[in-house]
């Protein structure tokens, strides 16, 4: 019998927390109709910007001016004319992005993840707090978890987990949650051996991963042959899901693989399903664009730019955020999934801004190209681990963990006809060998980086219109 569940539930609801009250609502919108959930979802973002312009003094003036705020009422209609906040604008205006009547508010401070560059600092709040947890656990029902069943968690971030030894707090949440924890941030093949060991031993139902120390535990099991007890599902997050990984991870284990799309600024802001055929945003909590460089909406299974809005924190309202990712909108236009869920659907996230390539002529290139070809068309096993660096736009560096010296000695001129192809002949490509290509602090592998000087972008308070999921006020 699972008695963690309603033992959870209970200590959730006597602290005060309305995470409970909010699970509950996010699953009635998503099993309703997609009509009153963009109601739902214009509603909340008619309040942030109301708040906003009242409490908020860097948005009083922006607001009034893109016409959002007339007369002390919301005009959605021109919401897309809301300048938009990059990482600049939080560092430089921080004090006046802060709400007013934020010490009511049970605020505290969070900061991005830092794969960007250097991480913001956020002010956030136990209501936004509430919205944010709670959209998680709904999310994680996508892969078929239960709470209180058996989890095993790969993670790895030296903010998130203790490195060497458990802290009290932390072992004693674990055992609530029945969850036991694998720190993947650095794998020695003795640790992959003795975590193959863990999770047969453990047979969790369910499985929570950083997507590089999934792939890379998958290609150690993969390699070795080695029978593994099959979960019912396993989410992955903390980097981009490319399909020839989802397979890889799926074949390995046997079960479903689920990709979650989110950062520390605003949280979870998309899950896949079963269908895998998108992946489902959260109207409840965010109301996201995917934007050209004109910032106008992209069309059916184009790439643009995200900028995000958390529509739950009230302490420091987040508005059109550059949250530096690209993504794709819908292929068929169609923003509803056949699983029957409410919440809209994007097609994928292609990733971080470092990791789109772009050309002179303004070209971009995603990172999954590559990954594609070094990964799986080129890679027989001889290349263990690998990274591309453009250093210029007709420049770029490979650095390679080498497993095989003659076989990657063949391989270099189709890496480099496979590079130049999208790059353009008048690329250069560098070859540099290492021992290591470490993860970033936070966590993640990054396998393209772009240092261009100057990327070809958006800039703060250019106009455009609507969005993704736009609202109609």
């Amino acid at each position: 019998m699972n008695w963690r569940r309603p033992i959870l539930g209970a200590i959730a609801t006597l602290s005060g927390s309305r995470i409970i009250n909010n699970l509950h609502k996010i699953k009635a919108l998503d099993t309703g109709s997609p009509a009153d959930l963009r109601r739902f979802q214009e509603e909340k973002l008619a309040q942030l910007v109301t708040h906003a312009w009242q409490h908020v003094p860097y948005y009083r003036e922006v607001l009034e001016g893109a016409g959002v705020i007339k007369n002390g009422h919301a005009r959605l209609n021109n919401f897309n004319r809301v300048p938009i906040l990059t990482k600049d604008i939080v560092k430089k205006a921080f004090d006046n992005l802060t709400s007013l009547d934020c010490k009511k508010r049970q605020w505290f401070y969070n900061t991005s993840g830092g794969s960007t560059g250097e991480p913001v600092r956020f002010i956030q709040d136990k209501a936004y707090a509430d919205w944010n947890y709670a959209n998680k656990i709904y999310y994680k029902t996508y892969a078929h978890q239960v709470i209180g069943d058996k989890e095993l968690r790969l993670w790895g971030s030296e903010r998130d987990l203790m490195v060497g030894q458990e802290h009290i707090k932390t072992r004693l949440v674990n055992y609530l949650y029945n969850r036991k924890e694998l720190n993947t941030f650095k794998m020695t093949l003795a640790d992959l051996s003795r975590y193959v060991q863990i999770w047969n031993a453990y047979q969790p139902r369910w499985v929570e991963s950083y997507v590089d120390g999934m792939v890379e535990f998958a290609t150690y099991v993969e390699k070795r042959g080695i029978p593994m007890h099959a979960p019912a599902g396993i989410l992955t997050s903390t980097g981009t899901l490319f399909p020839e990984m989802r397979d890889k991870i799926k074949s390995v284990f046997g079960c479903g693989v689920y990709n979650r799309y989110g950062s520390r600024e605003v949280g979870d802001m998309a899950c896949s399903c079963d269908r895998e055929a998108g992946m489902h945003l959260s109207p409840w909590h965010h109301y996201l664009e995917i934007l050209d460089t004109a910032l106008r909406p992209v069309g059916p299974g184009e790439m643009g730019k995200v900028y995000v809005t958390a529509l739950n924190n009230y302490s420091m309202p987040i508005i059109r955020y550059d949250i530096g990712d690209f993504a794709r909108s819908a292929k068929s236009g169609e923003e509803t999934c056949e699983c029957g869920r409410a919440a809209p659907v994007i097609d994928a996230v292609e990733g971080r801004e470092m990791s789109i390539f772009r050309t002179r002529d303004g070209r971009v290139v995603p990172g999954q190209y590559f990954i594609h070809f070094l990964g799986v068309v080129l890679n027989k096993g001889h290349i263990k681990k690998f990274q591309l660096v453009q250093k210029d736009y007709e420049e770029v560096n490979v650095k390679v963990v080498v497993s095989n010296r003659q076989a990657f000695e063949q391989s270099k001129g189709q890496i480099v006809e496979i590079t130049k192809k999208v790059m353009g002949t008048a690329c250069k490509v560098y070859f540099e060998e290492t021992t290591d290509i470490p993860p970033l602090a936070s966590g993640k592998y990054i396998y393209t980086v772009c240092e261009l000087p100057e990327m070809t972008g958006v800039r703060a308070g250019s106009r455009g219109n609507t969005s993704v999921r736009g609202p109609r006020r």
